[in-house]
């Protein structure tokens, strides 16, 4: 008779120890200065924020010899210069950024799956034409660009630079492109003959696939959207309408001697963008790491 209880202990798969790789030293300390090279602006804008404007305007003051304030901060809510708030213009840049980048990305998408798994007339040279116009500097069409939407009558408003958003870029279009190139064509086929049109093939399967994608290019878009100056000092002509980064430059310029407001509305300007990349890095890295073919 055969003993199972040596054939049970034979049978048994090899198993596999985890290995721990060590943190090489010069990789922790170049880090480590890294890191305390990146916080210093940092600590110096909350430093001078929470002075006094008095302290701010000593050469190399650092330190709080008159104590924390918070004054400064109170102030973003106040009108200091001529006819806007700091957090109102805060307000006006979440308004204009938020919507043409959620429209604008979904909109790239689309054209990036018409792109990449659709088979129709054109479709080639459009591309190639579409890579012609990324490669043009923006400045070209600036004026032709001024002289429509002012025949339109959208100078002094915010649609010149967020109607256009809506379109999305060929940049996102482009990524967005190379990443559903690896989706298996397949899949889709399998979905078709399930009785699946192309509509319902985009928004079933590709779009969820596409997610991680569709994230990382959010935050891209909305970290330009909400860094844009050109747009907002072309055509913007009401102070009420102002977004953040023009304020920020009007305020700074009437406010020469009031530096904790003006470090305190950079702060303001700075806190959002961290809390988007501390919340959604992992679709940033998730993003383009697959859209590269890489594996995390």
């Amino acid at each position: 008779m055969t003993d199972t209880r040596n054939l049970g202990s034979q049978t048994s798969l090899p198993t596999k120890k985890l290995k721990f790789h060590k943190p090489k030293i010069g990789t922790a300390i170049f880090l480590t200065v890294w890191s305390i090279y990146v916080l210093i602006p940092f600590v110096i804008m909350f430093n001078i924020a929470t002075m006094t404007p008095h302290e701010a305007l000593q050469p190399f003051a650092f330190g709080w010899d008159e104590g924390i304030q918070f004054k400064a901060f109170s102030e973003l809510f106040v009108d200091l210069c001529m006819g806007f708030t700091i957090f109102g213009a805060f307000l006006n840049t979440l308004m204009y950024s938020i919507p043409p980048v959620f429209i604008g990305i979904t909109v790239g998408t689309m054209a990036a799956y018409a792109q990449s798994k659709l088979t129709w007339h054109g479709r080639d040279f459009t591309f190639g034409y579409l890579m012609f116009c990324w490669l043009m500097p923006d400045c070209v069409g600036m004026g032709a660009g001024y002289m429509w939407f002012d025949f339109l009558g959208w100078t002094g408003t915010p649609l010149p630079f967020m109607i256009p958003g809506m379109f999305c870029g060929v940049a996102q279009v482009f990524f967005l492109k190379s990443f559903m190139s690896t989706i298996p064509n397949d899949l889709l086929a399998a979905a078709k003959v399930d009785g699946l049109g192309d509509v319902m093939v985009f928004w079933k399967i590709v779009f969820p696939l596409t997610l991680p994608a569709y994230w990382c290019q959010i935050i891209f878009a909305f970290i330009g959207a909400y860094n844009n100056y050109l747009g907002p000092l072309i055509y913007l002509e009401d102070p009420a309408t102002y977004s953040l980064q023009l304020a920020l430059r009007f305020f700074s310029v009437f406010n020469k001697d009031n530096k904790p407001a003006v470090m305190a509305g950079n702060i303001l300007a700075v806190i959002p963008l961290l809390i988007v990349y501390l919340c959604f890095q992992d679709f940033i890295l998730k993003g383009i790491n697959m859209g590269s073919g890489l594996k995390l």
